[in-house]
């Protein structure tokens, strides 16, 4: 049997043509211009993250499985990601016109590069209608190849490969549910993540029930499942496969939102295409993963979340960014460090104390013995503290001891005198009066005037 390097198998379309499917439904990021495959062939953007509305038969599932993203918020600056687009916008992901007008011609949206998808223009299409057509209806035993079901928790459509093995101690029923409503996929057909897993490492497809978007209202996700054909209709329509529980078929339509499932030729043995993986250890994101075809240039590009810094791949490579021929599959991890920054104690006189470096965003510690600042003649020297608060790290830093004076005092006797002149009188020292000119001594204490 052959295989895509995704596990998805070969689909007939065609009486002289196979395809296999991409990975997952297309997604789209316009605030970076980014096109991918969803990680999973469940994943679903929806209309928000994780919301549920059990009351509403037509909608189990509102929300999706891609976090930070709704459909409902498409525009030209969207920062998260949308899976519902109208037919024939590859080179307009974010047009959410409901004027059929606005949507003439058709421009493949595997035209773009996607890149998790060999990041290569035209490496992908969209199939016609026939095709859709054929899968479903014309090639052989088709009626015995798919079913409605629930997917670690989605509702969708289960299509099987020409060739396929059931894995032992599963099953698959085929057809349709004998009742219309989203909760009636699972009685058809229901696989946990780790079922599903070996159901498509034999090359089963999924088409999760994404919805529909009318502008930017977005309706039935979880219950209706709608893909588009590259195939017009007359001037204002265009084919898509819709199905729900109950029925499969198909429809007209050209602004509304609908779901992208993507395809390859099959011819003969695959051109081999590798994977390239990453993961990240510490705080920071990495682009360029995804799949490439032998021998081609895939570009991996680091970038440190704020606080930290990129530091070398896992294989000891310090690149970024790095360029890789792929001739293999390729597991790497990017390593980001917490930024760290030199924090130093001195004393008065400039003198070290402690010195190290201290990651960012933590609050610096003294940990050497008090400073101290020697006496002199008149003062003795008491530490106070530190010339500035000491704050969390955000840069190399200095912190200065500092003392409090205190005067000298204590019983230490000195002897001092005084001439006193003629032209001085009359005058006072150390409380001895001066009629006359002469000389004077005096015992003093080193405690005289700390009072």
């Amino acid at each position: 049997m052959l295989f895509a390097s995704n596990g998805i198998g070969l689909f007939s379309v065609s009486a002289t043509q196979q395809v296999t499917f991409s990975p997952g439904n297309l997604q789209y990021q316009a605030s970076t211009n980014t096109w991918r495959f969803a990680e999973h062939q469940w994943d679903i953007v929806g209309m928000g993250y994780g919301q549920t509305n059990t009351s509403d038969s037509y909608r189990c599932y509102i929300g999706g499985t891609v976090a930070n993203s709704d459909n409902r918020n498409i525009s030209s600056t969207y920062s998260g990601w949308i899976d519902l687009f109208g037919w024939g916008t590859g080179n307009a992901p974010t047009k959410s016109s409901t004027d059929y007008s606005d949507y003439p011609t058709f421009v493949d949206w595997g035209t773009n590069p996607i890149s998790n998808g060999g990041n290569q223009a035209n490496m992908w299409c969209t199939l016609t209608a026939y095709e859709w057509s054929y899968l479903f209806s014309g090639r052989a035993n088709a009626s015995s190849k798919y079913g409605v079901g629930m997917v670690n928790g989605i509702n969708g459509m289960i299509v099987l490969p020409d060739e396929f093995t059931l894995p032992s101690g599963l099953t698959f029923n085929a057809g349709m549910a004998s009742s219309d409503g989203y909760q009636y996929y699972q009685t058809k057909n229901n696989y946990s993540a780790a079922e599903w897993a070996r159901m498509e490492a034999c090359g089963a497809l999924f088409l999760p029930a994404a919805g529909y978007r009318n502008g930017s209202s977005v309706i039935a996700v979880g219950y209706l499942g709608y893909y588009w054909s590259s195939t017009p209709y007359d001037t204002y329509y265009a084919y898509y496969r819709g199905f729900n529980s109950y029925v499969t078929g198909w429809g007209y339509g050209r602004y509304y939102g609908f779901s992208v499932r993507l395809v390859r030729a099959a011819q003969g043995e695959q051109e081999p295409v590798y994977s390239l993986s990453v993961s990240v250890e510490g705080e920071g994101t990495v682009t360029g993963a995804g799949e490439y075809k032998s021998g081609t240039t895939a570009t991996l590009t680091a970038t440190a979340a704020s606080g930290y810094t990129f530091t070398q791949w896992s294989d000891g490579n310090t690149d970024n960014p790095r360029t890789i021929t792929m001739t293999q599959n390729l597991n790497l991890s990017a390593v980001f460090a917490k930024n760290t920054f030199l924090i130093s104690f001195v004393n008065y006189d400039g003198s070290e104390l402690q010195s190290s470096e201290v990651e960012a965003g933590t609050m610096p510690q003294y940990n050497g013995t008090e400073p101290t600042k020697p006496a002199d003649a008149q003062y003795t020297y008491t530490f106070a503290g530190w010339d500035k608060e000491v704050v969390a790290v955000t840069g190399d830093a200095t912190y200065t001891a500092v003392f409090v004076s205190v005067v000298q005092c204590g019983t230490t006797e000195t002897t001092d005198g005084i001439t006193v002149w003629e032209d001085q009188l009359p005058y006072t020292w150390e409380g001895i009066s001066f009629t006359t000119a002469g000389t004077e001594t005096k015992t003093l204490q080193a405690s005289d005037g700390c009072d």
